[in-house]
């Protein structure tokens, strides 16, 4: 009788296994700053790689692309994939290839969105203002409150801010910068609140200078970023181009 019992236990813990299983959670939000001409721009294939479906096709996906611009409110694109337990029961007809065109489709939803999304709101000529910093806090806010084990964002940008608190093309804001960089963070903070714990999120800052003057100029802020960024337990990785990422 107790091996009777035993025996109901297991077939009971088995028949719940698909309700209880844990998935990974992959989340990464792509920040493309449309204010000006950069050489740096996304790669479909390198974003996606970072998701690597084929060591874990069951895990849940999403991807964010927003667009940097001269405003605090920007367009945003995001595209998701549910978990393999979802998949499966979606999978109504029992096809054996179902969750295999799902992870195709999403590849191919994240590559529409790199190839044509900015597209849709690009100008011929750079925009007079910049609001990196609220941007990308808010985007920070967005992924410190997920749950995914997986955080990454990568920023394509030059980092130059140029609103009505702080501009990177102002001699006393940028002295400002260089003396009393927690005075410029205060002032920024202001757009927006950066969290203060960042524990688990990936960043990468992706730019790649055509001269010494933008190489400066960028690496100023780069250091602001990183400081910023790293207290708050953030990992920072500065590159010129987004060929690869290293999660």
């Amino acid at each position: 009788m107790k091996q009777i019992s035993i025996l109901l236990v297991l077939l009971l813990n088995a028949g719940c296994s698909n309700d209880s299983d844990v998935f990974n959670s992959t989340k990464v939000t792509v920040i493309d700053d449309m204010t000006g001409h950069h050489k740096s721009r996304p790669i479909a294939d390198s974003i996606l790689s970072l998701y690597d479906f084929p060591s874990d096709s069951e895990q849940d996906a999403t991807f964010r692309y927003v667009l940097l611009t001269d405003k605090r409110l920007n367009p945003v694109q995001e595209i998701s994939l549910a978990n393999g337990n979802v998949s499966e029961r979606q999978n109504s007809r029992d096809e054996p290839t179902y969750r295999d065109l799902q992870i195709l489709n999403f590849y191919k939803a994240v590559r529409n969105a790199v190839e044509s999304f900015a597209d849709l709101y690009s100008k011929d000529s750079s925009l007079e203002y910049s609001e990196c910093y609220a941007t990308i806090a808010s985007e920070m806010e967005i992924l410190a409150a997920s749950n995914a084990n997986q955080k990454i964002i990568i920023i394509y940008s030059d980092l130059q801010e140029n609103d009505d608190d702080f501009s990177c093309y102002s001699s006393d804001d940028m002295r400002l910068l260089i003396d009393r960089p927690n005075e410029v963070f205060r002032l920024l903070n202001k757009r927006h609140h950066m969290p203060a714990n960042l524990k688990g999120v990936t960043v990468y800052l992706v730019y790649e200078p055509i001269s010494r003057e933008e190489d400066n100029a960028f690496g100023l802020m780069a250091n602001f970023y990183k400081k910023i960024l790293k207290v708050r337990g953030a990992r920072v990785v500065v590159q010129a181009e987004g060929k690869y990422f290293h999660p």
